[in-house]
């Protein structure tokens, strides 16, 4: 195997890891209290964000591949559009997730930079995402799949959220 190959496949997965935390910090600066509501979800019901992650990813993933697959390209366009759409949310749930690790990892800047928090959590789901077997076939596909269901959860629930939303500017959490 020549550095090449070795390029070829490395590469690829770095740009990967490193466009989930900027698509993690993007959420996080233009939509923090959808961020929030999902951090919320994953605190108060995180198995029933697993639960319906899967409920709704798995099949609305097969879907989108059926109409994928499809031979013309106005169907072309619908099934990756809905596998886009699953994506971005499946992502914006999973900015929650970083977000509730990030708290848990304190640290005294979060009072004046709180979107640290986010990048600090981003890292290191990406960083378990590489393990081998457990991250690839495990962790991925099941933070996927439960942001999924956490943003699901949320918009369901957004009015009771609204009502007691956890400011995240005001300091680290206590732990």
């Amino acid at each position: 195997m020549i550095m090449a190959d070795i390029f070829k496949i490395l590469f690829p997965i770095i740009g990967t890891l490193m466009s989930f935390v900027c698509y993690c910090l993007l959420f996080e600066g233009t939509f923090p209290n959808a961020v929030d509501r999902c951090m919320q979800t994953y605190r108060t019901r995180p198995i029933w964000s697993i639960i319906l992650g899967v409920g709704v990813g798995v099949p609305g993933t097969a879907f989108g591949l059926l109409v994928l697959q499809s031979g013309s390209p106005v169907g072309q366009f619908i099934g990756f559009s809905f596998l886009f759409l699953l994506t971005t949310l499946a992502i914006l749930g999973a900015a929650g997730l970083a977000r509730l690790i990030g708290q848990r990892l304190n640290s005294p800047q979060d009072a004046q930079q709180p979107w640290k928090r986010v990048y600090r959590g981003s890292i290191v789901l990406a960083i378990t995402f590489l393990f081998p077997l457990v991250g690839w076939f495990l962790v991925l596909p099941f933070t996927f799949l439960s942001g999924l269901g956490a943003v699901l959860i949320s918009f369901a629930t957004r009015n009771k959220y609204a009502a007691v939303s956890s400011n995240s500017t005001l300091g680290p959490v206590e732990a």
